[in-house]
């Protein structure tokens, strides 16, 4: 087969292929899309096709991951004692989110703590930090969490070392210096329970952009702290985040992904104020595909 790019006066400056291979290399960028037709020709029987190939550019800059939030993470926590049943599970996330113009499934943010730490763990997919050990009272811990983005090996050059669902790194790293002060459990005022279930029904279109507030959440307007944590399967709580101390719910992965798949998503969300009683609000999103 021989290889070529047809009527290519325009672009000939910016894309080049190889007649043998067809690999097409980019040579300058003036736009961010184009649209190229590729003719593959059988010289031996003098037939040939053609195919069309829609390029869509991202600029290396907008594979950086963005945090949500400013220079330091500051949160509080209550103490975990020692017959706790807490520990390693999951306390708080930490999200960065991309361009909502890149956004792809083959896109990911990957976390890592980058200090030694040996009180506390990070799921790399999720950014969500739970504790591996007593965490103890009147005390604050500071330690940093890096973020970057991996793509999918089939978006990305390959080569002979790469293996099947390889991930590569295609951004630099940003870091988030996080502060943990640690509140006493005693100041928290057990009589204070919440007791009312509700639910919030929200119609989410699927135009709906990445790092959109969706809801604030809390509960009767209470003055004292409120904690917030989401649970649910992570096929959907993937794409979206609580914050941890001030309800706000927010979009962090496209919903159109879910094309589909679904429609109707449930997401259960608790909230304590004392880490004694918990409080569930059910969050219902009825998704419009447009």
């Amino acid at each position: 087969f021989q290889y070529s790019i047809v009527n290519n006066d325009i672009n000939e400056k910016i894309f080049s292929i190889n007649k043998q291979t067809g690999s097409i290399q980019l040579l300058s960028s003036i736009q961010n899309n184009y649209l190229l037709t590729i003719q593959a020709l059988d010289n031996q029987h003098q037939v040939y096709v053609n195919c069309y190939l829609d390029i869509n550019l991202i600029q290396r800059q907008q594979l950086i991951p963005k945090f949500l939030y400013s220079s330091t993470y500051n949160i509080d926590l209550i103490e975990i004692s020692s017959n706790s049943k807490r520990l390693r599970q999951r306390l708080f996330q930490i999200i960065a989110l991309l361009d909502h113009e890149i956004y792809d499934k083959n896109l990911e943010i990957r976390y890592q703590i980058i200090n030694s730490n040996q009180y506390f763990i990070i799921n790399r997919r999720t950014g969500y930090i739970a504790s591996k050990q007593i965490l103890y009272s009147n005390k604050t811990y500071e330690f940093k969490v890096e973020a970057f983005t991996v793509a999918y090996r089939d978006d990305i050059e390959q080569d002979e070392h790469s293996s099947r669902n390889k991930w590569r790194i295609v951004s630099s790293r940003v870091i988030l210096p996080i502060k943990i002060r640690v509140l006493p459990i005693n100041i928290i005022d057990s009589s204070l329970s919440l007791n009312n279930e509700s639910i919030i029904n929200i119609n989410l279109l699927t135009t709906t952009k990445v790092g959109s507030i969706l809801t604030q959440l809390k509960i009767n307007n209470y003055n004292y702290t409120q904690w917030f944590i989401m649970i649910g399967h992570m096929d959907y709580t993937r794409y979206f985040h609580i914050n941890f101390q001030s309800g706000e719910l927010i979009l962090i992965r496209p919903i159109n992904e879910l094309m589909n798949k679904t429609t109707i998503i449930e997401l259960p969300i608790n909230i304590t104020n004392n880490w004694i009683h918990m409080n569930t609000i059910k969050v219902n999103f009825s998704i419009s595909f447009l």
